[in-house]
């Protein structure tokens, strides 16, 4: 039995380099609206980690102060998200192809695997971050590949879940 290999093809340029963006300041006003890089946030009051008080517009400004840092770990590869548009306290679940409406900021890849296509989600700057925030995504997952060379792995990533038991206790208590 022969594996097929998966194939990609993108509808946006895949070499977009990340763009540098200075982080905006913080507001402290409880508009309705808020804009980061130019892209528009709805409910940036809605509070996504009650227990700290984050709200939708904290996440965005902290992907914008970190954009410099985080890009080039991200940018043009394909992710999976977890998404809680309600905040923690909500619904929460993984989510691995575009929902409806997301912005083109998002860029969408085509990926063929087996006998079907499936379209996978891939961001090259902070306009793309703060579009995934925007549709309630708390947690990015990156695939150790490029979306322009899906079949050669260049990353390693080990993704180690603490025991549900661990939450809430001090870090210097927890025996691994």
């Amino acid at each position: 039995m022969s594996k097929s290999k998966p194939k990609v093809t993108t509808k946006k340029k895949a070499a977009a380099k990340p763009k540098r963006a200075a982080p905006p300041k913080r507001s402290t006003a409880a508009a309705a609206k808020a804009s980061i890089d130019g892209l528009r946030l709805t409910n940036p009051q809605r509070v996504l980690y009650p227990e700290l008080g984050i709200t939708k517009l904290d996440l965005a400004n902290y992907y914008a102060q970190i954009a410099n840092w985080i890009l080039p770990h991200i940018a043009g590869r394909p992710l999976s998200l977890v998404r809680c548009p309600d905040g923690v306290a909500g619904q929460c679940f993984f989510q691995k192809h575009p929902p409806q409406g997301l912005t083109d900021a998002v860029e969408r890849i085509k990926v063929v695997e087996k006998s079907e296509t499936n379209e996978y989600l891939v961001v090259h700057d902070l306009e793309g971050i703060i579009g995934l925030v925007q549709f309630g995504a708390l947690e990015l997952h990156l695939w150790g590949v490029l979306a322009t060379d899906i079949d050669h792995p260049d990353r390693m990533i080990f993704d180690l879940d603490p025991d549900p038991g661990c939450r809430g206790k001090k870090s210097s208590t927890l025996r691994f």
